[in-house]
């Protein structure tokens, strides 16, 4: 014989404390993955993820309709010795126009009043490679694709960008600026 569960909704303790919890940041957003055109914004410090220290590279979208503005990032290992296919050697390469070599010095300044042409990937796994719920998945930039000529022209509350003249030393076509 079945037995019936009774469940009942209990309230809330009036007297109970609201402890005021609150979240650090705004969630990253979730765009319909793709190319966008993104402009560079800021890198964040090393962190420590999985043993290993990791950065961030933020970047807002400037591709005109409804994403623009959105801000996204790169996450990428930057634990020595990194290998030339790590994710930010290959965004660093994109960003410098050329591959480095073992005694060059990658700094995220190469990305600063940069923009590119980007990867949008949805993350749907958690750290633990369970499935997120639909409700809890967003976007980061899988790969940078492209640097696109010109410089982000980064107005207050502005999503555009403009064209400035290209310089001699944007001219590098895969070669090492030392060689």
């Amino acid at each position: 014989m079945k037995t019936e569960t009774k469940l009942a909704i209990v309230p809330a303790d009036e007297d109970m404390e609201d402890i005021g919890i609150s979240i650090a940041e705004e969630a990253t957003p979730l765009l319909p993955p793709g190319e966008y055109e993104v402009g560079f914004l800021r890198a964040s410090g090393k962190f420590k993820g999985y043993q290993r220290d990791n950065i961030y590279l933020y970047f807002q979208v400037i591709t005109p309709g409804a994403y623009a503005g959105k801000t996204l990032y790169l996450a990428a290992r930057i634990s020595p010795p990194l290998a030339a296919s790590s994710k930010y050697v290959r965004a660093w390469s994109i960003a410098a126009e050329y591959v480095p070599t073992r005694r060059d010095r990658l700094s995220p300044q190469m990305f600063k009043g940069k923009y590119f042409r980007a990867l949008v990937e949805t993350v749907k796994k958690d750290e633990h490679r369970r499935k997120l719920p639909a409700l809890l998945q967003y976007s980061t930039i899988g790969m940078l694709l492209k640097k696109n000529r010109g410089r982000v022209n980064q107005h207050r509350n502005r999503h555009r960008h403009e064209h400035t003249p290209p310089h001699s030393h944007r001219h590098r076509n895969q070669h090492h600026p030392s060689g």
